[in-house]
């Protein structure tokens, strides 16, 4: 038996076709990146969310604690936190 007539033409014609039937077919899927999304967008997001998230909680901790350093000698410690709201003397 020669190599033709064992891996010849017949293998080519069966591949040739194969292309083109996958050609046709992904045409119609759709592209991979819509398909499976990755997952970096995501987590990029969740962590400025996060970060956001953390400087606003921050950034009200250390004004309460800035108008708790304005205590005058007598008065509770909470006081100050609303001291100047509402107090029009």
């Amino acid at each position: 038996m020669s190599r033709i007539e064992k891996f010849g033409r017949k293998r080519q014609k069966a591949g040739a076709s194969a292309l083109q039937e996958s050609g046709r077919n992904n045409k119609s899927l759709p592209p991979r990146s819509r398909k499976h999304p990755s997952l970096r967008p995501r987590l990029f997001r969740l962590l400025m969310q996060t970060l956001v998230f953390l400087f606003i909680v921050l950034s009200g901790c250390l004004f309460l604690w800035g108008r708790s350093m304005f205590l005058e000698t007598g008065e509770p410690a909470g006081a100050a936190v609303w001291k100047g709201f509402g107090d029009f003397p």
